[in-house]
């Protein structure tokens, strides 16, 4: 584990914000996963955790202290009401996997259609079970394209 993929977590609060808490989870998962892959050397490994986690909050404090600070300034609870919930902008898989409904050529802006085309599913099935089998079958993968 090097220093410069602990500051991960600065780097990413100084660019967005609400990216950042949505990662965190994962970033938190990565960073067990890290620690398990040095569980001989656990104790440094923990210290360069610990250490780059603080730099990179430090280094990045400029931007984010200040939003919490004067947060109470902000009208925040209006993020998440009327058009701005984000509640209401998530798809359900059916809607996601619907074929596309049909358009009116005459409509100057007609609505916007977030369902998948079948040749992307087709495709990400085929893809996903290429990965299995070359998993399985690791001879069936050229020498220059195994992982």
């Amino acid at each position: 584990m090097d220093g410069p993929a602990c500051g991960v977590a600065g780097a990413l609060l100084t660019t967005h914000t609400v990216t950042a808490m949505l990662f965190a989870p994962v970033y938190a998962l990565w960073l067990v996963g890290c620690l398990w892959l040095a569980r001989r050397r656990l104790g440094a490994a923990f210290g360069a955790v610990v250490a780059g986690n603080v730099l990179g909050l430090g280094i990045s404090a400029f931007f984010w202290l200040p939003a919490i600070a004067e947060r109470p300034l902000v009208q925040t609870e209006r993020l998440l009401t009327g058009h701005f919930d984000f509640r209401i902008h998530f798809q359900t898989l059916a809607s996601l996997l619907a074929s596309p409904p049909l358009t009116d050529p005459r409509l100057l802006n007609g609505p916007i259609g977030f369902e998948l085309g079948q040749p992307q599913v087709v495709l990400a099935v085929l893809g996903a079970l290429g990965a299995i089998a070359a998993r399985q079958r690791p001879a069936l993968v050229p020498e220059n394209l195994r992982l």
